[in-house]
Parts: C-alpha cells; sequence; structure tokens
C-alpha cells in the first residue's frame, strides 16, 4: 500500500493537475451584445473591445456595449450585411468589413463610417467576409478575401493578387472591345442573373467567321481541366445540337477570367453556315452578374455569351494567354505584413509563402502533417499569428494540428492537438490559435471546442462546453480567439455569444443554492463547515448537511445518509475521529445531537429522555456550537444560555442541573470540573468555544470567559463603555487562537479585538477607511502564511497582523454576498478557506488570490462644450487642444478605463492641471465638468485604477486653453487706459454738454407742456347738451403731445355736428395745424359734410405747411340719419341697434392738405333710436405691447360690439381699459382720442 503511494505521488508531482478553468460570458441578454453569433473579437490601442456579429459591430468598454448597426438612409453607417474582421490603422480610426463587400473606416470619436468597396464594382458581395485587414508601413490598406486587396485610401486605387493559371493577354480583350464598339456584334445574352436559362435566336443568310467569346463560373482543375459547370453559355444548331460551350469536361482551352478562381473565360473563331442558332446560357442560383457574392471577374461586362462577325477582320485575334509563374496559384488563408514590404501568407496547398507585391512569390515553404484527408501530400496552412515571445517564430494552425516556423532557419515543428498525440484530420482539425501565455496555447478546433497545448511538454487538453456548469464555455463552435492586454482570453462562439477566460476575475469559488438541482445546495444559508478525514468538506446549512469532494467539485445532499431531518439547522459540526457530531435540533423542540459513523455508516440520536440518568439536557434548545477539548470533553452550548460537557468516551452530558451522584462514573472530580463549568456560564449564552495552547477553555458569547479547568479559576471580559481597551461589544461571535498563541475575537457591532495575554486588554481594529469592511465580524481564519482571513457583514479582508494592515474584498469580487454568517468558517487539510453566508459559500486557495497587476488603459472619450461634442482628434496620439471661450458656459469630460476584470470596481481621479490644487477622486464615476474657468493654459488629467486598486498614473490628458473675453484681453487693458486718460478731457466736455442739453430738455419741456395746454385749450369745454343724442369724449396724450382733436357744433334744429381729426407731427406744429382746422370750420356755414372737407382742404392746401396734414371725420347727425365724410382717419364703428350689428363705416381718402382739389364722399347711413356712432384716432388700434405686435382694429371693434348696448361713458371706458391693459405700463407712443354718439 505505501509503494502505490509513493507512485501516485511521483505521478502527481510529475503531471501536477490543471488549473480549473472557469468562464464568464458576454451575452445578448445580459450584456446587450447585439447578437449571439461573433465572428471577431479584437482590442484598439485604447483598450476598447470591438465585436462583430450577423448585426454588425458592437464596441465594449466593460460597462455597457455599443452597438453599430447598418442604417438604410445614412451612408455614414456602417455597411449592410454581417460584420467581418476588425482592425486599427495608425490614425487610431477602426476599419470592419462586412459580407456587402465593402470595408467601413470607423472614426470613434464622431462615430461616422467611411465606407470603401473591396470590388469596384456595383454589387459585388464577399463570397465570405474578408478574414483580414492590415495596414502596411506605406499606408495601404490590405483585405484578405481568400486572396489579397491592396487599397491605397489616398487615390482609392486597389490592386488584387488572386489565385490565377493563365489568362488572355491585354490586346484579346482591346479586340473585343473594338468589336463592341464598330457593331460586329451578331447576338449576345449579356449579363444573365442568378437562376436563368436564358436562349436568343438569330439566322445567318451567308456563312460567316465568328468569334464568339463567353465568360462563367465552374470548377476548375489545373491538372484535368473542369469540373462541374455553375454558369456557362452554348451555341446550338437549329437541331438543338450543341456547337460550342464554355464548359467542357477535361476542356483545359478556358482561360482564368479574372477574380475568384473558378471564373472562367473561352473564345474561339469558327465558320457558320447559313442558318438558324440558339444561344443559350444557364446559370445556378448564386455567384452571378450584378450580385456578386465573390470577387467579380476583371471583365464583368463579358459575362454571359457573345457572338461578333470578324469576317472583314484583317488582324486575327490574338488567342495566346500568359502563364502565372510567381502570382499566387492557390487561395490565401491568413497573411502577415513586415517592415520589407514584403508579406507571410499561409496558403491552401502551397504552404507557407514570402510574397511581394511587385515580384510576387519569392520562396514557399511547405509543412509536414499539414496535408487534408484528401491531399495528404499538400501544404494546407491556416491561421498565422507572430509569437509574441520569440520574433524568430511563426505560429499557424493546419487541418492536422499546429505548426511552429522557424524564420531563420526555415524548419517546421509540429505539434498536435489531440490529447493522444494523433495527427489525423479527424482528432485535430484546429482553426483559430492564441497564446495564453508562454508555455501554452489555446487553439480553436472544428467540428468544436478548443485546444489547450502546452507547447514545452506537448500535453493537450480539451475545453468544452459542459451543460451542467454555467462556468464552462458556452458553445463548443468557436469562431474567434483573442488576448486581451490584461491576459484574458476572449472566445468568440458561433452560436452562444462570447465566453472569458480571466484568471483575475473569479478569485473566489461559490458554492451556490439551487432547488431541486444537482450539485447545487439545498438551503442558502450555510451555518457551519467540517473536514472528514478523507478530505471531504460537509457543509452544515439552517435546513440541510451537505457533502463537498473538493477534488471533483461534487455536492451532495447527505441528510437521509446520516439520519438528519431536513428542515433542521445544523449549527454545530465536530469530528472526532471516524464519528461526526451534528448539533441540531427535535422536531418537537429541544436541542439534539446526532453521532453519524464514518466507517459503519451507524447513526445515532441523543436528546433529551427524562428516564436516561446524563442524557442530553431538558432546557437545551438549538445548538450553537460543538467542540471537543485536548481532556477528550465535548462541549455543547445552546441558544438559551445554557451549555453542557459530554463526560470523555461516553454519551453522559453533565449540566448545572446534574446530580453528580447519579452518574455511573468513576473519575467524580473531572465531572465537578465540568458541572463548575456549566454552572459558572449557565444564563450566558455562549456561542463559540475555543481552547488556548495552554489548556484555558475560552468561551464567547454574552462576554468572553476564560476557565481553567484545573484549578476552577474564571475571568470573565466583556465592554467597558469608559475603558478603551476592554472588549469594543460584549457580544462574541468569532474567536480564533492564532499560531502565536493569540486570541483575537470578533464581535456583533465591535469590530474585531486582540487579547494582549500580559495586561488583560484589547486592541480594537473596527470599520474604517483602509480597515475592516463591517464591524460584524463572523469569521476569523489564519492561513498557511500567516495571513487571517475575516469574514464580515459587509465583505471579507485580508489582515496582516504583523502590519496590521487590511484588503478587502465583496461581493463584485466573486464572494456569496456581502453578507457572512457567524462562526462559519473553515480552513481545510490542503489550505481551502471555507466561508458560508446567506448565499451559500465562499472558498478559496488564499495563495491564489492574486492581485490583478495590469493597471486599466485609460481613455477620453469625449470633451463637451455646453453639452455639445467638441471634436479633437481623440483616437488619435496627438489630439487637438480644447478651446473654451467666454460664450462658453462651461466644458466637459467623459473618460473610462479598460479594465475588464469586474469593472464595476474600478476607481478614478482627476485634475484640472493649473487650476485643481489636487487629485479629485471621483471613486467610479466617469465624467467631470468645469465652469467659469479663468482665462488661462490648463490640461485635464484622469487616472485610474482597476479591481484590485492597481492605479494607472500616467493615465490620459488632453490640453485646454481658456480665452478672456474680449474685455479682459490685453488690449482690451491698453484701450482702457486710454480710454481713462481721455475720460478728463471727455468728462470736461460732458459736463459742458449736458449743460447744454438741460437748458435745451427744460425748453422742450416747457414747450410741450405749451402744446398740452394749447391743444387742450382747443377742445370743447364740455359735452354737447341735445334732447336726441347722448355724447362723450377723451383725449389721452402721449409723451409727445400729439395733433389728436374733436369738436361738436350743435345747430338750432336739434342737429349736431361732430368732427375727430389727426393732425400729424408733435407738439406746436400739430397744434398749429388743429388751430387751423378749428377756424376753418367756425367759418363754414351748415351745409354738407363733403363741401366742409373740401373747403378746408383748399385752406390748408393753401397756407402751405410743408409735410403737415390733417385726417378728419366729419359727421352730421340730423332726424334720423347722419352724414359721414372721412379725410384720412381710421374707420368708425356704426352699432345698428336694430339689429345687434356693428358695421365699420371706412371710407378711402386723403388726409386734408395733400392735393389741391381732391373731392371727398359724403355717405348717409340710417341713425335710428338706440344707434351708436363711435369714432377714433389710430392712437388705439395702433398700440404696440411690449413686444411690439399692435393691438389691432378688430380688437378694438370686438370690444365695441361687446359693450355696444351699454352707456356712451361705458363704451368709452371700456375701449380706454382695452388699451391700458395691451400697453400693460408702457407710455402711449400715440394720442388716443374716443368720440361716442348715441341716439336717446
Amino acid at each position: 500500500m505505501k509503494k502505490i503511494s509513493k507512485f501516485l505521488l511521483y505521478i502527481s508531482l510529475l503531471y501536477p493537475s490543471e488549473e480549473k478553468i472557469n468562464f464568464r460570458h458576454i451575452t445578448v441578454d445580459k450584456d446587450g451584445l447585439s447578437e449571439s453569433s461573433v465572428y471577431s473579437i479584437f482590442q484598439d490601442s485604447k483598450g476598447f473591445i470591438w465585436i462583430t456579429t450577423d448585426n454588425g459591430l458592437d464596441k465594449y468598454d466593460g460597462y455597457s456595449i455599443k452597438q453599430y448597426q447598418h442604417l438604410y438612409n445614412d451612408n455614414t453607417s456602417i455597411s449592410q450585411g454581417q460584420g467581418g474582421t476588425v482592425y486599427e490603422d495608425r490614425k487610431g480610426n477602426i476599419w470592419v468589413s462586412t459580407e456587402s463587400g465593402k470595408v467601413n473606416r470607423l472614426n470613434p470619436e464622431t462615430e461616422k463610417f467611411t465606407r470603401f468597396p473591396v470590388y469596384k464594382i456595383k454589387n459585388a458581395k464577399l463570397g465570405s467576409n474578408l478574414g483580414k485587414i492590415r495596414e502596411d508601413d506605406m499606408g495601404h490598406i490590405w483585405c484578405l478575401d481568400g486572396s489579397l486587396i491592396r487599397i491605397n485610401i489616398t487615390t482609392d486605387e486597389r490592386k488584387y493578387f488572386y489565385t490565377k493559371d493563365s489568362t488572355y493577354t491585354l490586346s484579346f480583350y482591346k479586340k473585343v472591345d473594338a468589336l463592341e464598339k464598330n457593331g460586329a456584334e451578331i447576338a449576345s445574352i449579356k449579363t444573365p442573373g442568378n437562376a436563368v436559362d436564358s436562349t436568343q435566336t438569330f439566322t445567318l443568310s451567308t456563312s460567316k467567321k465568328v468569334l464568339i467569346v463567353s465568360t462563367g463560373e465552374m470548377e476548375y482543375n489545373s491538372d484535368s481541366g473542369m469540373g462541374n459547370p455553375y454558369d456557362f453559355g452554348v451555341l446550338m444548331n437549329d437541331k438543338g445540337e450543341t456547337i460550342w460551350s464554355l464548359w467542357v469536361r477535361n476542356d483545359k482551352k478556358a482561360a482564368h477570367a479574372g477574380g475568384s478562381y473558378s471564373q472562367r473565360i473561352k473564345a474561339n473563331e469558327i465558320e457558320l453556315s447559313p442558318g438558324t442558332y440558339k444561344l443559350r446560357y444557364m446559370s445556378d442560383a448564386i455567384h452571378s452578374f450584378d450580385r456578386w457574392a465573390m470577387r467579380p471577374p476583371d471583365h464583368p461586362h463579358l459575362w454571359g455569351i457573345n457572338i461578333y462577325d470578324v469576317s472583314q477582320e484583317k488582324t486575327p485575334t490574338d488567342f495566346s494567354k500568359t502563364i502565372n509563374d510567381k502570382d499566387l496559384k492557390t487561395w490565401v488563408n491568413d497573411f502577415e505584413t513586415n517592415s520589407d514590404g514584403t508579406l507571410w501568407l499561409t496558403t491552401g496547398g502551397n504552404g507557407l509563402v514570402v510574397f511581394h507585391p511587385d515580384s510576387g512569390i519569392i520562396k514557399n515553404y511547405k509543412a509536414k502533417n499539414s496535408g487534408s484527408k484528401e491531399k495528404p501530400d499538400e501544404s494546407f496552412l491556416r491561421n498565422l499569428i507572430r509569437d509574441p515571445y520569440n520574433d524568430d517564430y511563426l505560429w499557424m494552425t493546419s487541418p492536422r494540428g499546429l505548426h511552429r516556423f522557424n524564420t531563420m532557419t526555415g524548419k517546421f515543428k509540429y505539434y498536435s492537438t489531440d490529447p493522444n498525440g494523433s495527427s489525423e484530420t479527424e482528432k485535430n482539425n484546429p482553426l483559430r490559435l492564441v497564446f495564453v501565455n508562454e508555455n501554452k496555447l489555446w487553439v480553436s478546433l472544428n467540428p468544436g471546442g478548443i485546444a489547450q497545448v502546452n507547447i514545452k511538454t506537448g500535453k493537450v487538453i480539451h475545453i468544452k462546453n459542459d451543460p451542467n456548469n454555467q462556468k464552462s464555455l458556452t458553445a463548443d463552435g468557436v469562431n474567434f480567439l483573442l488576448k486581451d492586454n490584461a491576459g484574458a482570453i476572449w472566445v468568440g462562439t458561433s452560436t452562444k455569444g462570447i465566453s472569458v477566460y480571466d484568471p483575475y476575475f473569479e478569485k473566489f469559488g461559490h458554492l451556490r443554492h439551487a432547488a431541486n438541482t444537482k450539485n447545487a445546495l439545498s438551503n442558502p444559508n450555510v451555518v457551519e463547515f467540517i473536514e472528514t478525514k478523507n478530505g471531504d468538506v460537509w457543509i452544515g446549512t439552517m435546513g440541510s448537511i451537505e457533502k463537498f469532494d473538493p477534488k471533483t467539485g461534487t455536492l451532495t445532499n447527505i441528510n437521509k445518509i446520516i439520519g438528519h431531518q431536513a428542515g433542521a439547522g445544523a449549527n454545530g459540526l465536530l469530528v472526532d475521529g471516524d464519528k461526526v457530531y451534528i448539533g441540531t435540533s427535535k422536531q418537537e423542540g429541544g436541542a439534539a445531537l446526532l453521532i453519524h459513523n464514518l466507517e459503519t455508516g451507524e447513526n445515532k440520536q441523543l436528546y433529551h429522555d427524562p428516564k436516561k440518568i446524563g442524557s442530553v439536557p431538558k432546557n437545551m434548545n438549538f445548538v450553537q456550537d460543538v467542540f471537543k477539548d485536548s481532556r477528550g470533553i465535548i462541549w455543547m452550548a445552546s441558544g438559551n444560555a445554557r451549555i453542557t460537557g459530554i463526560v470523555p468516551d461516553t454519551e453522559i452530558f453533565i449540566s448545572n442541573e446534574t446530580n453528580l451522584e447519579e452518574i455511573p462514573y468513576q473519575n467524580k472530580e473531572l465531572l465537578k470540573k465540568i458541572k463548575h463549568v456549566t454552572t459558572r456560564l449557565f444564563g450566558y449564552a455562549t456561542r463559540t468555544i475555543l481552547e488556548s495552547n495552554k489548556g484555558a477553555l475560552w468561551m464567547g458569547g454574552n462576554g468572553l470567559f476564560r476557565i481553567n479547568i484545573e484549578s476552577g479559576e474564571t475571568q470573565y471580559f466583556s465592554n467597558d463603555p469608559k475603558d478603551p481597551e476592554s472588549l469594543s461589544d460584549a457580544m462574541i461571535v468569532t474567536m480564533l487562537i492564532d499560531s502565536r498563541g493569540t486570541l483575537w475575537v470578533g464581535t456583533w457591532g465591535g469590530g474585531m479585538c486582540k487579547f494582549n495575554q500580559k495586561t488583560g486588554k484589547f486592541k480594537r481594529f473596527y470599520k474604517s477607511e483602509g480597515g475592516l469592511p463591517n464591524s460584524v465580524v463572523t469569521g476569523i481564519i489564519e492561513d498557511e502564511e500567516g495571513y487571517f482571513w475575516i469574514s464580515t457583514k459587509g465583505g471579507m479582508s485580508r489582515f496582516n497582523p504583523i502590519k496590521e494592515t487590511f484588503e478587502s474584498y465583496y461581493a463584485q469580487d466573486g464572494l456569496q454576498s456581502n453578507e457572512f454568517l457567524t462562526d462559519a468558517a473553515l480552513i481545510a487539510s490542503d489550505g481551502t478557506v471555507y466561508f458560508g453566508g446567506g448565499n451559500g459559500a465562499t472558498y478559496f486557495k488564499p495563495e491564489k488570490i492574486n492581485k490583478n497587476p495590469t493597471p486599466p488603459s485609460i481613455a477620453i472619450t469625449s470633451v463637451k462644450k455646453d453639452g455639445k461634442l467638441n471634436i479633437l482628434g481623440l483616437n488619435t496620439p496627438n489630439p487637438d487642444k480644447a478651446i473654451v471661450t467666454y460664450k462658453d458656459r462651461g466644458v466637459s469630460f467623459d473618460f473610462t478605463g479598460l479594465n475588464f476584470t469586474r469593472t464595476e470596481k474600478n476607481l478614478y481621479a482627476y485634475k484640472m492641471d493649473g487650476y485643481d490644487p489636487d487629485w479629485i477622486m471621483a471613486d467610479n464615476r466617469r465624467f467631470a465638468s468645469y465652469t467659469n474657468l479663468p482665462a488661462g493654459e490648463y490640461t485635464f488629467m484622469v487616472k485610474g485604477s482597476n479591481n484590485d486598486g492597481v492605479w494607472n498614473e500616467k493615465g490620459a490628458s488632453v490640453a485646454l486653453t481658456v480665452f478672456p473675453p474680449p474685455w479682459k484681453t490685453w488690449w482690451a487693458y491698453t484701450i482702457y487706459i486710454l480710454m481713462v486718460s481721455l475720460g478728463v478731457y471727455a468728462f470736461v466736455i460732458y459736463r459742458e454738454k449736458a449743460h447744454k442739453k438741460e437748458i435745451e430738455e427744460n425748453r422742450k419741456t416747457e414747450e410741450l407742456e405749451l402744446a398740452r395746454q394749447f391743444q387742450e385749450d382747443m377742445l370743447p369745454k364740455r359735452m354737447p347738451d341735445t334732447p336726441l343724442y347722448d355724447v362723450t369724449a377723451v383725449i389721452k396724450t402721449s409723451t409727445e403731445v400729439g395733433g389728436d382733436y374733436y369738436d361738436f357744433f350743435q345747430q338750432d334744429d336739434g342737429s349736431l355736428y361732430v368732427v375727430c381729426g389727426d393732425a400729424t407731427g408733435h407738439g406746436m406744429t400739430a397744434g398749429m395745424m388743429v388751430s387751423i382746422t378749428k377756424a376753418g370750420l367756425y367759418g363754414i356755414p351748415a351745409i354738407p359734410t363733403d363741401q366742409i372737407t373740401n373747403r378746408l382742404n383748399r385752406v390748408i392746401k393753401n397756407i402751405e405747411l410743408g409735410t403737415n396734414r390733417m385726417a378728419l371725420n366729419v359727421s352730421y347727425f340730423q332726424k334720423s340719419q347722419v352724414q359721414f365724410t372721412s379725410a384720412g382717419m381710421p374707420p368708425a364703428y356704426h352699432c345698428v341697434s336694430s339689429s345687434g350689428k356693428v358695421k365699420e363705416v371706412l371710407q378711402v381718402g386723403l388726409p386734408l392738405g395733400s392735393i389741391q382739389g381732391e373731392h371727398y364722399l359724403q355717405e348717409e347711413y340710417p341713425f335710428d333710436r338706440g344707434d351708436t356712432l363711435v369714432f377714433l384716432s389710430d392712437g388705439l388700434p395702433e398700440a404696440e405691447n411690449k413686444s411690439g405686435t399692435m393691438l389691432g382694429y378688430e380688437a378694438v371693434m370686438d370690444c365695441i360690439r361687446d359693450n355696444k348696448d351699454e352707456s356712451v361713458e361705458i363704451i368709452k371706458n371700456s375701449l380706454l381699459e382695452l388699451g391700458d391693459n395691451w400697453l400693460n405700463g408702457l407710455p402711449l407712443q400715440d394720442d388716443i382720442t374716443i368720440v361716442v354718439v348715441k341716439k336717446k
């Protein structure tokens, strides 16, 4: 038996067990991936991850995914179709291909795409998406589609390097083009599409020599000729017999038409006799003209079949061909560019090739064990990468395995990807590869999974999907592999999104609860652990006992095996040799102790039995702890402040109530010592028990007891609010005696305390910055290196007891949760630490809890001024300086840290150098904003840390210039000095002008006052008092007195003349016009109104007052009518009482004094009882409010209509109120005159 053990030990040392590989997953539902089929993954120089899917391009920063999808009406969006490969050029632009046949250049800052067709032919698609995009030292973009395309972005020139054997010369194509232009075509089927069978019939009356040319697609074998046809044309006679065909099996005459290798062209000159003929062209469902799904031919217009008359041609057609000797003879699978302008190419049959764009193939190397199943002797090489650890090596895959090529010696070394070392394609067939570290590569396999190849030992293990393991690879179909800057491996799958293997992501294992699920906890609340002698870990929950096998990772519910009642808690577990003691409770209540024998499987349950002496004490409830001391006494503490001791090697329980005389045990002294302890602790709830290396018992719960069992001496420690060196809290929930013999105590709310054996005092450790994450300490474990692992109600800490420093971990780091349950802690014999909580159990190897050493890449993603994006070229190595002016209210910066390991724990700090005195901690906030920065030169700087607090101190920065407002510039201050210098002189001049202005203002004030008084003197002193009419009138003068005027002339017969006018101008000038008008009216007899205005017009015109005019309404009220004449006045409003309507009375005419000899109209209107006529000047309807809007005539008419049945005073006042409300405190711009006449 010992020899076998030694042999197993030797094997385990020689082949150490492989590290368990767990994946986290990025999916559509959880993370916002645009689609589950992932084709390419790329990390740019800033650190962003770019992903292509069936739905375009995704950008991932660890926080969220930004999707770029094709928009039909937006030419700056990505081109249509499945995304392909991704690349970043030297300027920081992102290049991505789609199957629509375009490569897209994305400016990451503007998020705008520029599209470049791979083939400069309409609707040309890719047969399969581009395999790679790269930029050479000349700035050319190289694309791989089975062959090579070089795009000059500056000139838009393309050069194609494709597989070809023999092609017609240029003179042949020129001949065909000339025949086309000269009208020599007899018949043709041009550019047929997909899935067609086209025919065209033609007739020849005479014999002709013809040239027949046809281009199509078919399988082609350079040795045996053509294989199967896809698109081809034929010529048939009238009997349906084929005279000529593009496709003839084993016919090697067809030349390469350019583009895809299967595209062929054939031409012949033949003699046709008179008769009827038929052209026919047949095509399959794909790859045809105008919907190219592959590289188009060099002359796509010849796709189809064409017949030309060459009877008169003097020069024979040149059918010679150029034979390829340096260009590619088979398709290209991958490439790498070199600084000397050459490229390394992996090909489908010709192995590894050194290629130059100008001279073609320079040399090729064939690797052994790289052939296909059908052609085992050829060299089919696929994915190609440079060795990141050795510049001399290239690595590539083949159908049979993995190959390393030494560029210095030209030699290959083969590695199988099969665990058994086979080189057969069925057991290998790798596609893509990536280095995990210097010794290991991951290789994607077809049909599925990943092969991990140790290139030092040759050992191979396969990594595949396990449906029962959520942390396994999501799918076996692997499209892409990427190693990011921090060493994580990203696996793009064909159906299930992305799986990421990150050695720093999952520091901790997690045993989870899942109801009715295998390999999961039956209850989430883990309260206890023990390790059995075979290395299994038993886990006590609040309802079950589970067995965990650390070697296999399997969990098993063993309630039935050990006779544990389902649903009953198991707080106290103890292993004693072959026996496991389980503190639990009976269904009907009371404590019970279950004993399971590991060897025999026998179960026994001990509980209170009143008929049995020394049974479990009656008044004990649920068990808190079970502990065996060095004397063999098993102590069992319950939650109701009782404790009992089991006599060594018996099932006798001793409590404070036990009558020792009845106990059949010889060592009565030992019984007394046990009872002394149970009596002393009666009434004190004990939760945890330990024994010092000197044999003293420590019992913690409601306070802390130290008990010397031999002497009976007892010390009690508790919290003393007045003593800072006493226990920090009276509730003790966990304890540790470390390897140095020091006692550490975890309390419920007081943190952790360290006991000083010499002084009897405690040193306290509380929750604090850089200290404990929470002051409820639930478990303390010392690992093999002397570090403490401390669980709390707010996370977990690693504690250095020498330096007294803490490093904390939280649920974001993979803990079961931040909350752990009391005294649920264990360190197993293999060094694994276990802690229990409300969401299962956390377990880990302390030596594997390493910090993520890679600081995050820091990127400033945008600069905004007043919320608007400021384009600075942030994606380039040297971005522009941000410019801020006085018009910009603020500037803000968005930034991010590209660390994909628990991104939520990234931290940031920023500083505006030149403004901020120190760094500003932003925690996990990813933006900063500034307002009202003083003028000057600044640099905005940001730095960040990864999930483990490793900082990128260099960070990122952008320069900023803040320009002062014009009035704070140096030249502004120069002007200020000049202005001050001139100020004194200007002040003197100003005082003189001010004095003159004051005199002038006084003069104007006096003049305006005289004008106002003059205007008032022109108005009648009272309203006319007539038996027929109610009359009222008012003038509200503006700041500058206008020329408004009204007057009444009452006749002896009771009739009444009413005039209402408005002179142009202001002040005394307007007053003069009013006085002339008034004088003219007093001198005119009672005549019709039109004669009055005609006379007044002549008088005013003869006086020659320049541009001054007088607008005037004249109305004559008599009996039941009114005569009305208007000379340029606004409309009057006639309220007709009989109909209830308000009519606008408007006459078109010029103001008085405008034209000599002007004749004015007179109109007569009925004016019956209750009728009202309202006259007004333009001051009211043309009044403007604060927004510059006029009141308007419609509003005036509405007001009159609303008040037409009221008295003349109410009508007048309502119009005045309308104007006041409209102006809302503004001064009048013009006089307002209102005259209202109502017939009684």
